[in-house]
């Protein structure tokens, strides 16, 4: 049973109009759930409306200098660019693909946010003996990064990659005189590991989603 009385009518109607809007179009969507997101009993009304729960994950905080990771020198993580893109959406895909994420969405996010040139974003790829073996993207502002969508080919896990993205990420963040690292992980796989390397809890991200049958 979804409760549903810790929210005003007009709340509800917003939420269910929102939804509404993108089933008009037939368009699948996300919704990103926070410790601080309004109502507080968003997720039950997501789910009232047929959302489905895809992803728990912890939201995390590290201070860069008191973070460790010994080089792997097996892994190499490059800046992504047109010249290697298509390695970024096979390791992207194959990462993500679990999760419902299509190999076109994979692709056209990359290749507008490449063409864009977003500033404060970056986006890496890892090679494990030259194959693709993961990606992670990186948010800048002056007081912190945040290391975001990170994926690892269904080949190369449990080989370090994970650790290695996170790695070159900070070392990027120690460049720029950044003190701080935030990283959303998913609960049970990503968020021990970064935990294990030096990161602490902070709060909970859920993530909903909706798609259409026809």
């Amino acid at each position: 049973m979804v409760l549903i009385s810790n929210s005003t009518q007009t709340e509800r109607e917003k939420i269910a109009a929102t939804i509404e809007s993108y089933r008009e179009q037939r368009l699948p969507f996300q919704w990103r759930v926070t410790n601080l997101s309004l109502p507080s009993n968003l997720s039950d009304l997501l789910m009232a409306e047929g959302m489905n729960l895809i992803v728990e994950a912890d939201a995390l905080i590290g201070i860069v200098d008191n973070i460790r990771i010994p080089l792997n020198k097996d892994i190499c993580v490059v800046d992504v660019c047109m010249n290697n893109v298509d390695d970024y959406i096979e390791a992207a895909y194959s990462g993500w693909s679990e999760f419902g994420l299509t190999r076109k969405v994979v692709e056209k996010d990359i290749r507008s946010a490449l063409d864009k040139g977003v500033k404060g974003k970056r986006f890496y790829v890892a090679y494990s003996q030259g194959s693709p073996a993961g990606i992670g993207n990186l948010e800048l502002s002056e007081s912190a990064g945040l290391l975001v969508s990170s994926a690892t080919s269904k080949l190369h896990r449990n080989k370090g990659v994970y650790s290695q993205l996170v790695r070159h990420r900070l070392e990027i963040l120690k460049d720029h005189g950044i003190a701080h690292a935030l990283i959303e992980a998913k609960a049970g796989t990503s968020s021990p590991i970064c935990q294990k390397l030096g990161f602490k809890a902070i709060g909970k991200i859920k993530y909903f989603e909706m798609s259409w049958s026809d």
